[in-house]
C-alpha cells in the first residue's frame, strides 16, 4: 500500500475519496466522515469534518446544494465499495492552530431531485403508495415495494406549500394499514423502499450474528459461513422515556359532526416474550390527541385519527431500544434485515439470554476517523426482551 495514493489516507486500512463541488479533498485532511442510513429518515445523511488551510474556504467557497461524491471501502481494490452522492445542506467553520487553519464541518443529504421545492397540489382518491410512487419518480430514485404492501388509506392528499421531503413525513403520519405502520425510506442501494413494520417482523429470513473478534477481521471461509460476526457492541436503552410518553397507550378524541368518539391504541407485535412496560401500567393511555373530522367526498380515510395515534405508538414502541454492533465493512447488510443476535454473557460462559434474540436493523452507520479504521455500525431494534433464566417472576408485562 503506497503512503500517498490519491484517496488513501497515509498508513490507514481504508480507502476514502471525497469530492465536493468538483474539487477533491486531500484524504490526509479528513478528520472524520460519517454516513448514516436510517429507516426513520427519508434520505441517508453525511457529515464530514476536515482541516483546511484556505483552499476550500477561500478558493472554492461552498454553495448550498453543492454535490458531494463519496467513495468508501475497506481497501482500495474492494469490490463492494460504498459509492454515494449527496447534496450539501449546511456547513460550519472553526478556526484552529492560532488562526492558521480552518476546521470545516460539512453536512449533506443523499442526492434526490425535486425534494425541497415548495409545491401546492392534490392527489384525489390516492393511497400513500400511489403518492410515494410519484414522489420517487420525481426524485429520480427507483420505487420498491418488496413485501407487496397494500395500504388502506385511499383519500385526497393535499400538498399545500410543502416540499416533497416534508410531504413524505406528512403522509407517513397519516398512512394506514390495519394494525401496522408504514415506512418509506431510501438507503445506499439507491432505492425508495415502501414497507410496513409487521411485514418485516414476520420475515423468516434470519441471519445469525455472533461476537468474535478474529472472525470479524479475517473470516476463515466467507463463501460458506454466512454468520454476521461483530467485534464490539453497545446497549442503548431509552425505553423508560418512551414508555412514559407513548408506549403504554395512546388515545384520540374527536367529533365527526354526529357524536364524540374515542379511539385507544395500545397493542403491537413483538419479537420477544416480554415488553419493557411495567405490567401495572401497560395498556393505559398516557398520550391523548383531540380534533374534529369533517368527512366529505372521501377527503379523509376512514381511519384517519386511528392512523395518527397508531403510527406514533408503533414507532416509539419498537425503536425505543437498540443494540449497536460493529461489523466488518464488507459485510452486506440492508435496512430492516432480520438478525438473530447472540450476545455474550458477563455472568457465564453462555450467551445473554435476556438481550439475545431476534432484531431488525434500523440503522447502518459508516464511519472513518483519522488515525483509525473504517467502521460499520449496525443498529438493531426490537420492542422487548426475553425472560431471564435467573428471574422466574418478571415485573414486565407479556408481549
Amino acid at each position: 500500500m503506497s503512503d500517498f495514493d490519491i484517496g488513501q489516507l497515509p498508513g490507514q486500512s481504508f480507502f476514502c475519496r471525497v469530492i465536493i463541488g468538483g474539487h477533491e479533498i486531500s484524504p490526509a485532511n479528513i478528520i472524520s466522515l460519517t454516513i448514516r442510513e436510517w429507516v426513520l429518515d427519508i434520505l441517508p445523511r453525511i457529515e464530514i469534518v476536515f482541516g483546511d488551510l484556505g483552499t476550500f474556504l477561500e478558493t472554492y467557497p461552498f454553495e448550498d446544494g453543492a454535490e458531494i461524491n463519496v467513495t468508501l471501502a475497506k481497501q482500495k481494490d474492494s469490490k463492494d465499495a460504498l459509492s454515494m452522492d449527496f447534496y450539501l445542506s449546511d456547513y460550519s467553520v472553526a478556526v484552529k492552530l492560532d488562526n492558521k487553519q480552518y476546521e470545516l464541518t460539512v453536512v449533506g443529504i443523499m442526492k434526490a431531485d425535486n425534494m425541497f421545492t415548495i409545491k401546492t397540489k392534490s392527489f384525489g382518491k390516492k393511497t400513500s403508495e400511489d403518492v410515494f410512487k410519484v414522489i420517487a419518480k420525481e426524485a429520480g430514485i427507483t420505487f420498491s415495494n418488496p413485501n407487496s404492501v397494500i395500504p388502506s388509506d385511499k383519500m385526497t392528499w393535499y400538498q399545500l406549500n410543502q416540499c416533497n421531503y416534508d410531504f413524505i413525513k406528512h403522509i407517513l403520519k397519516r398512512s394506514f394499514v390495519p394494525n401496522d405502520c408504514i415506512f418509506f425510506y431510501a438507503s445506499s442501494n439507491k432505492k425508495f423502499t415502501y414497507t410496513t413494520l409487521n411485514k418485516e417482523i414476520d420475515k423468516k429470513t434470519v441471519r445469525i450474528a455472533k461476537y468474535n473478534i478474529e472472525q470479524t477481521e479475517a473470516r476463515d471461509n466467507p463463501d460458506k459461513d454466512k454468520t454476521l460476526y461483530y467485534n464490539a457492541y453497545d446497549i442503548v436503552n431509552m425505553s423508560g422515556r418512551y414508555n412514559k410518553e407513548s408506549n403504554y397507550g395512546l388515545q384520540v378524541k374527536y367529533y365527526d359532526l354526529q357524536s364524540p368518539k374515542t379511539i385507544v391504541y395500545n397493542s403491537s407485535k413483538s419479537l420477544t416474550k416480554l415488553t419493557f412496560k411495567n405490567k401495572n401500567y401497560a395498556g393505559r393511555p398516557v398520550y391523548s390527541m383531540q380534533g374534529g373530522l369533517y368527512n366529505n367526498l372521501n377527503v379523509y380515510s376512514e381511519k384517519y385519527f386511528e392512523s395518527l395515534i397508531r403510527n406514533i405508538y408503533l414507532v416509539n414502541n419498537f425503536f425505543a431500544y437498540s443494540v449497536v454492533i460493529q461489523a466488518d465493512p464488507d459485510e452486506k447488510v440492508e435496512l430492516f434485515d432480520k438478525i438473530d443476535l447472540v450476545l455474550p454473557s458477563i455472568l457465564t460462559e453462555e450467551m445473554n439470554g435476556v438481550i439475545s434474540g431476534e432484531y431488525l436493523i434500523g440503522g447502518i452507520i459508516h464511519n472513518v476517523q483519522y488515525g483509525s479504521v473504517y467502521k460499520k455500525l449496525i443498529s438493531l431494534h426490537r420492542n422487548g426482551m426475553n425472560e431471564s433464566p435467573y428471574n422466574k417472576q418478571p415485573i414486565v408485562s407479556k408481549s
